[in-house]
C-alpha cells in the first residue's frame, strides 16, 4: 500500500465507435450477382451475414457472388455486426434472363458446284460463331463460304454464343448439295443432226453436242431415232 502521484494533465478518454450504416450494391449479369459492401463504418475485423432472398445464406465475405437458378425479384439483406452493434441493409433485386429470345440461325445459298455461302441470322449480341459443315471442316466467321468436295446430304450446324452473357444456342439443318451448275436448265433442248434425211430403218442418228453443253446433259443416254 502506498500513495502515488496523479498526473493531472492527462485525460482520460473512452474511445466509441459511430454508429453502423450498413449499405451495398450489386451488379447483375444474368443469374450472377456480384455483392459490393460500400458500408461507411466498416472495419477489417466486423462480421458480414448475406441474407439472398432465396434461403441461401453467405457469411464471412464483404464482397459474395451468387449465381441464383431462376429469375425473379429477390430481397437480399446484409447484416454486419462489429463489437456489440449490428445494422442491417436490405434491397429488392430483380434479375431476368438475359439469353431469352436468343436463338441461332443461318441460310445456305449454293454458288454453283459444291460451294456454298453461308450467312448468320441469329438474334442477340452475338460475339463467337462456330461452323461445322457435316464434312469435317469447321469455320469461326461470321459468314463464311464453304466448297464441298463431292456430293452428298450434310448436317451443318451452326454455335452462336453471347460470351458477356453465357448465351449459347445451336442451330443445324440437313442440306442437299448436288453438284449442279447454276446454269442448268431442266428444259434445255438438244439437239441432234440425222443423216440421211429422211431415214429409214435402223440408220445411223449424228449426234452434234455444243461445246457450251452443260456437263450434266454431256452423260446422258445415247438413243437412235426411234428411241431405243
Amino acid at each position: 500500500m502506498g500513495l502515488y502521484p496523479v498526473n493531472k494533465n492527462k485525460d482520460a478518454r473512452l474511445h466509441t465507435r459511430s454508429a453502423l450504416h450498413v449499405a451495398y450494391s450489386y451488379e447483375a449479369q444474368g443469374l450472377e450477382v456480384s455483392f459490393y459492401n460500400i458500408s461507411a463504418t466498416a472495419a477489417p475485423n466486423d462480421s458480414y451475414t448475406w441474407n439472398l432472398g432465396n434461403g441461401v445464406t453467405i457469411t464471412n465475405s464483404a464482397t459474395p457472388v451468387f449465381t441464383y437458378t431462376e429469375t425473379g425479384t429477390y430481397n437480399v439483406c446484409l447484416t454486419i455486426t462489429a463489437d456489440t452493434c449490428t445494422a442491417s441493409y436490405c434491397l429488392h433485386i430483380t434479375l431476368t434472363d438475359a439469353c431469352t429470345g436468343f436463338a441461332s440461325g443461318f441460310s445456305a445459298t449454293s454458288t454453283g458446284q459444291l460451294g456454298y455461302q453461308f450467312t448468320d441470322t441469329a438474334s442477340g449480341n452475338i460475339n463467337e460463331w462456330l461452323w461445322g459443315f457435316g464434312d469435317g471442316s469447321i469455320s469461326f466467321e461470321e459468314n463464311p463460304f464453304h466448297e464441298y468436295t463431292q456430293p452428298g446430304n450434310y448436317t451443318v450446324c451452326l454455335v452462336a454464343q453471347d460470351t458477356l452473357n453465357n448465351c449459347p444456342d445451336i442451330y443445324c439443318t440437313e442440306l442437299l448439295v448436288t453438284g449442279v451448275e447454276n446454269n442448268f436448265s431442266p428444259n434445255a433442248v438438244l439437239c441432234l443432226n440425222i443423216y440421211p434425211n429422211p431415214v429409214s430403218n435402223k440408220d445411223t442418228v449424228i449426234r452434234a453436242l455444243p461445246k457450251a453443253m452443260p456437263k450434266s446433259l454431256r452423260h446422258g443416254k445415247c438413243l437412235d431415232y426411234t428411241g431405243i
